[in-house]
């Protein structure tokens, strides 16, 4: 591991792919050229601990040693005096800016706050990235607004939830809301890098544990198969114990869950950072769920509508042929053992019918609807209708119903 130099650091000047199309004397040319992306996503347990010199070497050096860091408030408030500790005993240069950042306000407010910060700053977009410390929304907010300043400044992210650690963080979207929609304002920036530490899970509430749980479900039940046995196997522990970081006793499990996690995302992610492929599986339980977040907020988190998104979709499936009602039987129960809800009151046709609409505008006018047929085999559905969704709730609803009679 090796402090970041210049040749770390995004460059806005895009590689030659090919010699400039026209003559000096026409009226017409061509420009193309692409830009390369790389950055690094690891796992640095402890990154608080002053002995350790993980955060220093991946975030602190090269020709310029300041930075501006970007800190979600209860995350200060938690983790505050240790990040002080850390910068007097390794005698880093640091500015710390602490910021409210939840889905109520992550919006252009907010990052323009951000941009005001960095500006008043006086940040060297080539060699002084900025450090973002906090939750999904903060990452995303901090991304988006690192990619606005002067058209592109490096950044580096530290997720301190569970969500950001197996998704928001380790990608490269950005984005905020507007006008009651969820992230329909952002960009592709990449950070140089993301740093992982499972060990600030153990400060979280169980109910932002189940809340990042969703997102490690999603890719258990469409892309690996044996991240899914383990979740099965260990619901009821994965909770309570941090992922283990609050047991170590089931600690190997907890990592092994992040890595495989992390790992399936990346594997979907990385040939298509761009989107370029609409059918991408990393989708599921996302056609349904950012429409229903966006009207009961902020009643429910990201990765609760996205269970819910995910349990109506298992239905659906199933209600095709296409997966074993088992099979969705053990996702419904796995997932409220979770302490995931799989149902809402709010999934009404009304809503379930916008939802649909605005999603297929989303993915090019197709619904492109991704559904398990197997834990960790998908496939995408293009016909879905209002009333097979209804359907899928009903069932849904069902197995919900056996399951708290079983307890």
């Amino acid at each position: 591991m090796h402090a970041p130099t210049t040749a770390d650091l995004p460059h806005s000047t895009a590689a030659s792919a090919g010699a400039l199309v026209g003559s000096p004397t026409g009226q017409d040319w061509r420009v193309s050229a692409t830009l390369p992306v790389s950055y690094d996503v690891r796992v640095c347990e402890d990154l608080l601990d002053p002995e350790n010199p993980a955060l220093e070497e991946a975030a602190f050096g090269g020709p310029s040693p300041r930075r501006l860091v970007i800190v979600e408030q209860r995350v200060h408030d938690l983790f505050g005096d240790r990040l002080a500790a850390y910068v007097s005993h390794r005698g880093l240069d640091a500015r710390l800016v602490c910021v409210t950042a939840d889905e109520a306000v992550k919006d252009s407010t907010l990052g323009h706050r951000l941009l005001d910060a960095i500006d008043d700053f006086g940040i060297d977009r080539r060699t002084e990235p900025i450090i973002a410390i906090g939750g999904g929304v903060l990452l995303d907010v901090v991304g988006w607004v690192a990619g606005m300043y002067r058209r592109g400044t490096p950044y580096i992210r530290v997720p301190t939830t569970l969500i950001g650690l197996v998704d928001a963080g380790i990608g490269v979207k950005t984005a905020v809301n507007r006008n009651g929609h969820k992230n329909i304002i952002g960009s592709y920036h990449a950070p140089v890098r993301a740093l992982l530490d499972p060990c600030f899970l153990t400060t979280l509430p169980d109910r932002h544990l189940s809340n990042g749980m969703a997102e490690i479900a999603k890719m258990g039940i469409v892309a690996d198969e044996i991240l899914w046995k383990l979740l099965a196997e260990h619901a009821r522990s994965l909770v309570p114990s941090a992922l283990g970081f609050r047991d170590d006793q089931l600690r190997d499990v907890g990592h092994e869950v992040i890595a495989r996690s992390v790992h399936s995302m990346l594997v979907e992610l990385q040939p298509n950072l761009w989107e370029g492929n609409l059918e991408r599986i990393v989708d599921f339980g996302h056609t349904l769920s950012p429409s229903l977040e966006m009207a009961v907020l902020p009643e429910l988190l990201h990765g609760e509508a996205v269970s819910i998104d995910m349990a109506v979709s298992c239905a659906v499936s199933t209600g095709r042929g296409l997966l074993d009602h088992d099979d969705l039987a053990e996702i419904v129960r796995t997932l409220l053992v979770l302490g995931l809800p799989v149902s809402h009151d709010s999934c009404t046709p009304e809503l379930l019918g916008r939802a649909l609409s605005h999603t297929t505008r989303h993915r090019g006018g197709k619904q492109r609807f991704p559904v398990p047929v197997r834990p960790g085999q998908a496939v995408f559905l293009e016909d879905v209708s209002v009333a097979e969704l209804t359907d899928a709730i009903r069932l849904v609803r069902q197995i919900e119903e056996r399951c708290h009679a079983a307890v």
